[in-house]
């Protein structure tokens, strides 16, 4: 096994270069304050951090703690039980049934947020086809449910 510790090597740089780099950059830009790029203007500052203790990102952070704690909660609701009937079926091939349920999830997950925020808003296809007029957009019920379908 010795003898292929060479090939791992390269690996070793490239996750270096593409993870530890720009972890070490982000630590030290967070601890300094600079006008645009001018690396003469750069100062030691704490501002960053200050900005972490204001109201407004204090109520973001408890918004998006609420929200993904919600979606968890929805998503193992929603996937034990699937998995559990799947894992019973008496069907011949049940991997093409799994294809069906995981085939959405080949789409492009921006076209599948647009499509239903789409949905979602109140002169969208809903309303087109079915005459329904829901005003979701951009509410934490939107959030969650798009949490769940990603």
């Amino acid at each position: 096994m010795n003898k292929y510790k060479r090939f791992a090597f390269p690996y070793l740089v490239w996750m270096i270069i593409l993870t530890i780099v720009p972890i070490i950059l982000m630590l030290v830009l967070s601890f300094i304050q600079m006008e645009g790029f001018n690396l003469s203007s750069a100062k030691f500052s704490l501002s960053a951090f200050e900005k972490s203790f204001n109201r407004e990102t204090i109520i973001a952070f408890s918004n998006s703690i609420k929200l993904a704690t919600i979606a968890t909660i929805l998503c193992v609701i929603i996937g034990y039980p699937v998995a559990y009937i799947v894992s019973k079926l008496k069907i011949q091939n049940k991997f093409s049934f799994l294809l069906i349920l995981i085939l959405p999830m080949f789409t492009n997950m921006l076209l599948r947020v647009n499509t239903i925020n789409r949905l979602l808003l109140p002169e969208g296809f809903l309303k087109n086809v079915f005459g329904i007029s829901l005003n979701y957009s951009g509410t934490e019920f939107a959030v969650v449910l798009v949490m769940v379908v990603v």
